[in-house]
């Protein structure tokens, strides 16, 4: 407890702070792509740290073209914080 009390006095960047979620509209109209799939920089999703395996569906954000993820993973980000989990920008609404 205390270590995490020194963590946030330190470094405040680190902590949550006003999460939004992102609309059921914005996850439900990301862009997936199957793998593989020729994406640039490593192809890993950067949130759970895994390499994509042939066959798994990835979302590219429209952020970044390196901005991309299991789709799973990225989902249940978003369900808690509208923002990319990179770059930390806000995610706009997808006209179909």
């Amino acid at each position: 407890m205390v270590f995490i009390l020194i963590i946030a006095r330190r470094f405040p960047r680190l902590l949550p702070t006003n999460q939004v979620p992102a609309t059921e509209n914005i996850i439900n109209n990301l862009p997936t792509k199957k793998f593989p799939t020729e994406f640039p920089g490593d192809p890993e999703c950067r949130i759970c740290m895994c390499e994509y395996a042939e066959g798994e569906d990835i979302i590219q954000l429209q952020c970044s073209n390196l901005h991309h993820f299991h789709a799973d993973c990225i989902k249940k980000w978003l369900k808690v914080n509208g923002i990319c989990p990179i770059c930390r920008k806000k995610l706009e609404e997808i006209t179909p």
